[in-house]
């Protein structure tokens, strides 16, 4: 594969697998790979066996080993972005460096994944990645 095929690599972090997917989805039709994991210790792993470089971590904050996980991936790569998930009504833990947020969709069905769409979206403009 050329250096130029190479799309960027976003590892997804979240105990809902739904909301896992559809994030996955809208990324992969934007042209990014994406690396879906619904814990910290699966996304390691996950991101070990596949030998790949993550470009941007998309991660619920509040997950167990997730400061962890993100410490891992920013030695490898000084460059890593990282995206925490927000949920309405709770704190965003402070130890994580987020680079921007994405708001936690809420409601179901085509209505659900308009507003993931739209957070995404947003998401990666406040970093300066095309979507």
């Amino acid at each position: 594969m050329r250096e130029a095929d190479v799309k960027p690599t976003v590892l997804i972090v979240d105990e809902d697998l739904g909301f896992v997917c559809s994030l996955g989805e809208i990324l992969s039709n934007q042209g990014f790979q994406t690396i879906p994991a619904l814990d910290s210790r699966s996304a390691m792993a996950i991101v070990e066996e596949l030998n790949r470089q993550v470009n941007l971590v998309i991660v619920d904050p509040a997950l167990p080993g997730v400061l962890e996980m993100t410490e891992v991936l920013s030695r490898r790569d000084r460059s890593l972005k990282i995206v925490a998930i927000a949920d309405p009504g709770k704190a965003m833990p402070r130890a994580i460096h987020v680079h921007a947020t994405l708001e936690r969709p809420s409601g179901s069905g085509l209505a659900l994944r308009q507003e993931c769409r739209r957070s995404v979206r947003r998401a990666l403009k406040n970093l300066g990645i095309a979507a």
